[in-house]
């Protein structure tokens, strides 16, 4: 079966973004990428951050996917953010019923909240996803570190837990166990004020006790700034 996870979307910008698939059903994570510096918004500026992307994963065989992302940040003050994130993804679902194999839009969303200290953010969030036979809720943890003049790294983990599921909806009446995966990414975000933002990233999935499998994504997005 095929499922994906997060992330980027933006018209103007040709495109490398982030996708889960696989053979065996897996939920759907919250938005991962991560598209910022360790640095924090001055209290009451704003960030809106928009990308486009694809990317290849899976368990058992690899599959890709494509889809776009949006990213709104929020100073409050004392190296704090507020962030809401969301992200439609567009992929095959193999492992789905007959009749359902054609391309699916997963759609998942994040809030969360940001720490920064010198050079280096704690990020933890929350939120939910939609995918082909159900939900998920999801919990995330991330720490971003700061590189050189605009290069960054992050290190990403987190779970799905299925809240509403159909098992007509896959093969065999399969259904979708609760899912979590650790992501890697890398990226350069051009500058203080509106830039370019391009990064990749690859991690590895566990769906369930059995299941594993691996995601590579990329995507080239923008940042504009409001102070």
């Amino acid at each position: 079966m095929t499922k994906n996870a997060h992330v980027a979307a933006l018209p103007i910008v040709a495109a490398v973004a982030a996708a889960l698939a696989a053979c065996a059903p897996m939920a759907t994570a919250i938005p991962f990428q991560t598209m910022q510096r360790a640095e924090s918004l001055p209290e009451h500026a704003q960030s809106i951050a928009i990308a486009a992307g694809a990317g290849v994963g899976g368990v058992g065989w690899p599959v890709g996917a494509m889809g776009g992302a949006l990213q709104a940040r929020f100073g409050i003050g004392h190296d704090r953010e507020l962030s809401v994130s969301g992200q439609a993804i567009a992929h095959k679902c193999d492992g789905c019923a007959e009749g359902q194999r054609d391309t699916h839009i997963g759609i998942a969303g994040r809030l969360g909240v940001k720490w920064s200290f010198d050079r280096v953010a704690l990020l933890v969030g929350t939120g939910l996803s939609g995918y082909p036979g159900g939900r998920a809720v999801g919990l995330d943890g991330a720490v971003i570190r700061d590189v050189g003049h605009g290069g960054y790294v992050s290190l990403r983990t987190g779970v799905a837990d299925p809240i509403e599921q159909d098992s007509a909806a896959f093969a065999d009446g399969k259904t979708v166990p609760v899912t979590g995966y650790v992501m890697g990414a890398a990226g350069w975000h051009g500058g203080a004020h509106d830039a370019f933002v391009i990064e990749g990233g690859m991690g590895l999935v566990q769906a369930g006790e059995h299941d594993s499998g691996a995601a590579f994504y990329g995507l080239v997005g923008v940042d504009l700034l409001k102070l």
